[in-house]
């Protein structure tokens, strides 16, 4: 389960995200896994949801994860309408009109990753991604993620991310996850939560 939000006014909103999974050992040799949840985002009066599901097949030597996001609500809001003042030419004034809107996507992402470096306590990921998303009001596009993950030992890991697509272009970000319940050092190390 997570939670997040913003808060500022009339604009704060709510995130919730719930998954619930199974996975099994396939030959000793493959974690097997599927997933499946809701999110939901109350903005204002507006809740938005989505179903995600999840497959995945995790090895000590490699890892693939599939992702989907299947919009409830596919309709886009309007949230604000404006108009901006872009020249006076001789009596005449130009204006420029913008609408924002709040729009739900859905897509897929797929993500492949193998380790890198084993030391004593943990060991190095790296991760490629590509993922394709689409939404009312915007065009389908698609994007590429590079993922580095270091689980320093059986609870505790860091990472970080960069993405490029071109709806959001160039983005990076990092997190820090620790586990309650530690990792077998015979099965797969790496079951990070995606930031």
């Amino acid at each position: 389960y997570g939670f997040g939000g913003e808060f500022f006014g009339d604009d704060s909103s709510l995130e919730i995200s719930s998954r619930l999974g199974y996975r099994l050992l396939a030959k000793r040799q493959w974690i097997l896994g599927l997933n499946a949840g809701v999110d939901a985002s109350l903005y204002g009066e507006d809740t938005y949801a989505q179903v995600g599901v999840g497959m995945e097949a995790l090895a000590r030597g490699v890892e693939f994860r599939l992702n989907g996001y299947i919009p409830v609500t596919t309709a886009s809001k309007l949230l604000e309408s404006g108009s901006t003042v872009q020249a006076l030419v001789n009596n005449r004034l130009i204006l420029e009109k913008s609408d924002t809107y709040l729009v739900q996507l859905g897509g897929f992402d797929l993500e492949a990753g193998l380790p890198v470096v084993r030391f004593s306590s943990g060991d190095l990921w790296l991760y490629g991604a590509y993922y394709l998303l689409s939404g009312d009001q915007i065009s389908t596009y698609s994007g590429v993620r590079a993922r580095v993950q270091a689980n320093l030992d059986s609870r505790f890991s860091v990472g970080g991310t960069i993405s490029y697509d071109d709806l959001f272009k160039t983005q990076a970000s990092g997190y820090v996850s620790y586990r309650f319940a530690a990792r077998s050092r015979d099965s797969n190390r790496n079951d990070p939560a995606q930031p």
